[in-house]
């Protein structure tokens, strides 16, 4: 998924695979080597983007 519906992707996402659709909404798969906390971390930078992306298109995850 390469745009969001016109919603830029934050860097706090780089490295993450791209979105992809499920029932729900979105998932962002975090690079393997990432721990919980910097998960967290990313998740804290991109909160608002993260919020309007679920408006959009339903439940956003990181997993």
């Amino acid at each position: 998924m390469k745009e969001e519906k016109n919603l830029p992707r934050p860097k706090c996402l780089d490295g993450w695979q791209e979105g992809v659709l499920s029932n729900q909404g979105i998932v962002f798969i975090a690079p393997p080597n990432l721990g919980r906390e910097d998960a967290m971390a990313a998740y804290s930078q991109c909160e608002s983007w993260l919020e309007a992306v679920a408006n959009i298109w339903g439940e956003v995850r990181l997993t």
